[in-house]
């Protein structure tokens, strides 16, 4: 019988910071008028992918809850992957004096527990949110593997003492300290090195730093100056770029500001590619203060890139940005490293920790916004030389197929525990 992973999407798909609100190649039509959608670029669908080719022992299914869905929606892709999107609600949930807004899926608990069989294994890519909380909580009996990515402040063995002004969220953090003690069949994967110490307050099957990175045979270097003339851009023209979701955490505001003050001050010949969607009124909000630098013809909103545009983006930069509070990963720094490209990002998520071992990239506090200011003039000014991480090192820790490997052992040993 062949190994079941079900890999848990904890967040439902971003309909509205999708491009254009088009609909991808899989899609439904629902009873109210709305459509669901499914996309193969998730991240644990391209990861359950690599893990296919790999292996013929396991069976892979992503499951996910959608706020649009009125029943299952389910979808098997060419590679294998089996990806599932259940209904789901969004409720209030009571942390401490504060109420947060939570995904709960009561289809996805009821699906799992009539399906779940001897030979299945979750991976569940966080605990801090409502739904994976209560699938450790009710189905604590089957062997799991917890990812915890960046620096995993949903650890609860971390938080529960933790001095803070609503201290009455500390009960909430105990009480799951204490459900994830029954949860004796755990292999806990994580990114970023300060998590050791809280993952090791529980009794567990092992513990392994994995990142899920990006594949190292598509992501990689090319002619500089070629790419740039396929951009529109000119040869001399320094490329800075940033690709994520446009969310307040990701501080892209920030560049934009501290981009503008330079531009006004120095007039130094570049342009920032900002690439991704967001919410509308936040998207008008970073064109609205972005207005300097749109009419200098400095900046140049690209929207939503994927395959070969994000390829493109990447090999043409000068210096990749991330700018982000909190991460996980991320995989866009991966991406960066992957084509050779200088990297200036936070000290967040744990990709920063393992270019600072390796001396490469510039690093910087995530508030430090006077320091972000003078390496950028600095790196304008061509007095700042950033060393990159050597690829074939890179490869070894963050080519994607390599992590697979890694999660296939993890998944083995696991089902001796069934």
């Amino acid at each position: 019988m062949k190994l079941k992973v079900i890999n848990i999407i904890q967040h439902p798909p971003a309909y509205r910071c999708n491009l254009d609100n088009e609909r991808p190649e899989i899609c439904w039509d629902t009873p109210g008028g709305a459509w669901v959608g499914i996309w193969e670029g998730d991240f644990a669908d391209l990861f359950g992918k690599e893990i296919l080719k790999i292996s013929s022992h396991i069976e892979y299914e992503v499951w996910r809850p959608d706020l649009r869905a009125d029943k299952i929606y389910s979808h098997t892709f060419e590679s294998g992957v089996m990806h599932k999107s259940f209904p789901a609600k969004s409720k209030k949930v009571l942390h401490g004096l504060k109420v947060m807004e939570q995904i709960s899926s009561a289809s996805m608990l009821e699906y799992l527990n009539k399906t779940a069989h001897q030979n299945t294994i979750l991976h569940q890519n966080t605990l801090g949110d409502y739904l994976n909380q209560e699938i450790a909580r009710r189905f604590y009996h089957l062997p799991k593997v917890i990812n915890f990515h960046g620096k995993a402040t949903s650890i609860p063995a971390k938080e529960m003492l933790r001095p803070r002004k609503n201290m009455l969220g500390n009960a909430f953090y105990f009480r799951r300290h204490r459900e994830l003690l029954k949860n004796k069949k755990i292999y806990f994967v994580y990114q970023n090195s300060t998590n050791i110490e809280a993952l090791s307050r529980y009794n567990s099957v092992g513990i392994a730093r994995i990142f899920s990175g990006c594949d190292f045979n598509y992501f990689k270097k090319e002619n500089k100056l070629q790419v740039k003339k396929e951009l529109g851009i000119g040869p001399s023209t320094t490329v800075l770029s940033m690709a994520s979701r446009f969310i307040k955490l990701k501080q892209i505001d920030r560049i934009v500001e501290i981009l503008t003050e330079i531009e006004k001050k120095h007039h130094f010949d570049f342009i920032l590619m900002l690439a991704g969607r967001g919410e509308s009124s936040y998207e008008e909000y970073l064109k609205g203060i972005s207005t300097h630098l749109l009419k200098k013809n400095k900046l140049r909103f690209t929207g939503f890139l994927v395959g070969g545009d994000l390829l493109k983006l990447y090999q043409a930069s000068d210096l990749f940005i991330s700018a982000s509070t909190t991460e996980g990963g991320p995989t866009s720094i991966i991406k960066a490293v992957a084509c050779e490209t200088p990297v200036f990002c936070t000290r967040v998520g744990g990709v920063d920790d393992i270019l600072e071992q390796h001396h490469a990239g510039v690093l910087v506090d995530k508030f430090a916004y006077k320091q972000w200011y003078n390496q950028l003039i600095d790196f304008l000014e061509r007095r700042l030389s950033i060393n990159l991480m050597d690829r074939k090192q890179a490869g070894k820790i963050f080519h994607r197929p390599n992590a697979a490997k890694k999660f296939i052992e993890i998944y083995e040993t696991l089902s001796k525990y069934f």
